[in-house]
């Protein structure tokens, strides 16, 4: 499905450019199944965007977060291209 990759894809592009930094003890796995899990329960007309943007700031896993919603957006658009 194209929500699981590209969220899958996001995190793992913000952690590769250094755009997101886990916590000490947190893995990517984690934090993709946590996001997944709280996207069932969106609003289906939810923005991807800004979903993960609210998701990635308020999750557990997450450190610190560098990137902003344009950013988000960004990397999912480069992705389908």
């Amino acid at each position: 499905m194209l929500i699981p990759r590209s969220i899958r894809h996001v995190v793992g592009e913000l952690i590769a450019t250094q755009q997101l930094e886990l916590r000490e003890n947190s893995t990517e796995t984690e934090l993709v199944t946590e996001i997944l899990t709280q996207i069932a329960d969106a609003p289906p007309y939810a923005q991807l965007g800004p979903f993960l943007s609210k998701a990635l700031i308020a999750s557990p896993h997450v450190e610190e977060l560098f990137a902003d919603d344009s950013t988000l957006i960004e990397i999912i658009t480069t992705m389908l291209q």
